[in-house]
């Protein structure tokens, strides 16, 4: 059964933007909506297809990358457009979907949610493709924007309520699964036995189109954890152009990238083109063995954290920051001269 859509009211202004970069990931984002709205009328120059609706007290714009295309450039892009349309009313945004985990810097598992946080050294994403050759290494230079501090001000206070109550994403999480029998074939938990972090040496072989063949004493021998529920990081995630299927490419990464916990191919866009919240849900780990076996879970997992997340984000307040276009308009003058 589709999910009814009702018109949205006439005076609403849809203040939060949420990118995903895979019709799965947005699709992940609009099972959280509490009350979907119409389809939206586009300006004449903008190629993003939209979703609408309501979380919380929020009236949020979903967007999605065009099918097929990834990547930070393309990111910026739909970013971008979204502006052309939404821009005299949009102020805050956030990137959610999945990423690659990084085991080396902190206990990453499939199903885990990583949460781009500002450090002494790192805004909470860095490109790690991007800086100076040196004696046959790069060396990463620069910062991208932080998110803006009533996102990070925000974010401060669900930790705070995440140390004292237990956290209300992994129901919505659990909610948004058994919605009915597609969000039931697409973004099922796997299962704990499906969580196989193999150790670097050993390599998936070629000819194998799953893991089932891979022995278990290639794995890494890791304590069980209390609970099925996913865990939430918090710190830096490195952003590039590539994919990245190597466990001794990640590990190097996680050495330059100042010790990033995930990867992903769109945050290092999306910063450059307005600051913004990136969360992710962990569906691999970046190595030989990927696959798309964690993909839907884990992009529900993102999704009902940026809920919860949201649900902390006061829309009075946000409704009172610069809008976007206001934001580009002093930063670029010329773009919006008239």
């Amino acid at each position: 059964m589709a999910t009814k859509t009702s018109a949205a009211p006439k005076d609403a202004k849809f203040t939060v933007g949420l990118i995903c970069a895979l019709p799965l990931e947005a699709a992940a984002v609009c099972a959280m909506l509490d009350k979907p709205y119409d389809a939206p009328a586009r300006s004449g120059n903008d190629n993003n297809a939209y979703d609408l609706g309501k979380i919380h007290e929020h009236n949020v714009v979903i967007a999605s990358l065009p099918a097929g295309c990834m990547g930070n450039d393309t990111a910026a892009i739909v970013a971008n457009d979204m502006v052309r349309t939404y821009g005299e009313t949009l102020r805050v945004c956030l990137l959610i979907g999945v990423a690659g985990g990084i085991v080396e810097n902190e206990d990453v598992r499939l199903g885990d949610v990583v949460v781009g946080f500002p450090r002494e050294k790192s805004s909470g994403v860095i490109q790690y493709d991007f800086g100076k050759h040196e004696d046959d290494e790069i060396r990463l230079t620069g910062h991208l924007n932080k998110p803006p501090p009533i996102i990070l001000s925000a974010l401060s206070k669900l930790i705070r309520h995440h140390l004292n109550n237990e956290p209300n994403f992994p129901v919505y999480l659990r909610n948004a699964i058994q919605k009915n029998n597609s969000t039931r074939r697409h973004f099922a938990y796997p299962g704990l036995n499906a969580d196989r972090l193999f150790k670097a040496e050993c390599i998936h072989p070629l000819k194998e189109k799953t893991c089932n063949n891979c022995p278990e004493d290639w794995e890494e021998d890791r304590k069980p954890r209390e609970s099925q529920d996913p865990v939430v990081h918090y710190g830096t995630i490195a952003s590039g152009n590539a994919v990245i299927k190597n466990s001794s490419a990640r590990k190097r990464l996680s050495e330059k990238a100042e010790g990033a916990l995930c990867l992903e191919m769109e945050a290092a866009g999306l910063s450059k083109a307005f600051p913004c919240l990136v969360i992710r849900g962990i569906c691999d780990y970046a190595d030989s063995h990927k696959n798309k076996q964690w993909r839907g879970y884990a992009a529900m997992a993102a999704a009902a954290f940026a809920k919860e997340f949201l649900s902390h984000l006061p829309a009075e307040e946000v409704s009172s920051q610069p809008t976007v276009q206001e934001i580009w308009s002093e930063l670029l003058p010329p773009l919006y001269a008239k």
